[in-house]
């Protein structure tokens, strides 16, 4: 079977048009200039973004879908194995632009292989080998190798990428292959693709969880794995402007400075009274009260592992200061310099976290997600 994916933009005027042939790449681009087809039909600049995906090789790539952000799987499989296979290796080829490899998993017809694995060869190209000394793969078997992981990083929706098998080796060295594509789904609550969320989107979702009508892609708009009445109400929501499940997540709120992971950091004064004072600049507003010391706040020194200290906030509760009670003196040993460290809490393991106004955790180790703690070293020169 034979699927075509076709994306066609910049058409004033759709004519009954017909070409010879689709073009013969894979994944190809076609820029035609204007064409006049007679006064009153004229083409403008038609685009044509093309994948093919042929489903009949022995070994084939299955087509999959995915939004930009999402964990994908994509399958290498067999079809009716032309002979049984021990041992075998061969190459994928992906859009780096699009996709982001991340791992693999085996397919049902390789877990007893003794050596499976799959390694980037150069950006874009998978090398996927394995071998072993039992029955392996008999003739005639259908089945999957290998459920490739990638993040989808990027691409336009509505459009397919190719991906491609080459240098089959070994015992699948004369299997007919075939690849496949994958497609960005646009998944912006627009069911019925009008170009708009309106209360028909909330209905087509609403008779999609009664089983009473189509069920689009993308209908679980809350991506909560089912379909149910709450992705009806996320997209009315959505129509009337209130806030909804389609709404991009804020980002989480992080500390600007000092600079996380350093062990000899000089941001930090001595006031006139021998105590330590750190300002600590938050990305967002934070909630005050979250922000305890020797809970949420952890000033670890060489004589006191946990500092009592104060707190005093900006007017937009982005900054703060931290003052010890305890002297330097008090606080540290100067052997020959002395050290200390900063923890600010963004994982709750019972003594709470800094939270922002939303209520969402502090992102301490700054890897885009809510939580993990931050920690930053001192050094005061003795």
């Amino acid at each position: 079977m034979k699927k075509v994916f076709l994306a066609v933009f910049s058409v004033v005027f759709v004519c009954a048009v017909m070409f010879s042939s689709l073009p013969s790449p894979v994944y190809s681009q076609v820029s035609l200039p204007s064409v006049s087809i007679s006064p009153v039909l004229t083409l403008i600049q038609p685009v044509y973004l093309l994948c093919i995906e042929q489903d009949s090789g022995a070994l084939d790539i299955e087509g999959a879908r995915g939004r930009i952000g999402q964990e994908v799987k994509i399958p290498v499989r067999i079809q009716n194995a032309p002979n049984g296979v021990a041992a075998l290796g061969f190459e994928v080829a992906y859009n780096t632009a699009v996709l982001k490899y991340t791992g693999f998993e085996r397919g049902n017809l390789v877990t007893s292989f003794n050596m499976f694995d799959v390694n980037i060869d150069s950006p874009g190209k998978l090398k996927v080998g394995g071998f072993t000394i039992g029955s392996g793969v008999s003739k005639g078997a259908s089945g999957y190798l290998v459920w490739l992981k990638f993040t989808v990083v990027g691409g336009q929706e509505k459009i397919c990428y190719s991906l491609t098998l080459s240098n089959l080796t070994d015992e699948i060295a004369n299997f007919p292959q075939t690849g496949g594509c994958f497609c960005i789904q646009s998944c912006n609550g627009d069911l019925n693709e009008d170009a708009a969320i309106t209360p028909m989107d909330a209905l087509i979702a609403f008779k999609c969880y009664l089983g009473s009508g189509d069920c689009p892609d993308c209908t679980d708009v809350n991506e909560d794995g089912k379909v149910t009445p709450a992705d009806a109400l996320c997209l009315f929501q959505k129509y009337l402007g209130k806030p909804s499940c389609l709404d991009e997540p804020a980002q989480p709120v992080t500390v600007l400075s000092p600079a996380r992971g350093m062990t000899s950091s000089q941001e930090f004064s001595i006031d006139n009274q021998n105590h330590i004072v750190i300002k600590v600049t938050f990305s967002d507003p934070v909630q005050t009260a979250t922000v305890v010391v020797r809970k949420t706040l952890i000033l670890d020194a060489e004589k006191d592992h946990n500092a009592a200290g104060t707190i005093s906030w900006s007017s937009d509760r982005k900054e703060l200061t931290f003052r010890t009670t305890n002297t330097v003196s008090n606080l540290l040993q100067f052997n020959p310099d002395g050290f200390f460290s900063l923890q600010l809490i963004g994982t709750d393991t019972g003594n709470g976290a800094i939270k922002d106004d939303n209520g969402n955790p502090l992102d301490g180790d700054e890897n885009g997600t809510y939580g993990g703690n931050y920690t930053t070293g001192f050094c005061l020169i003795g």
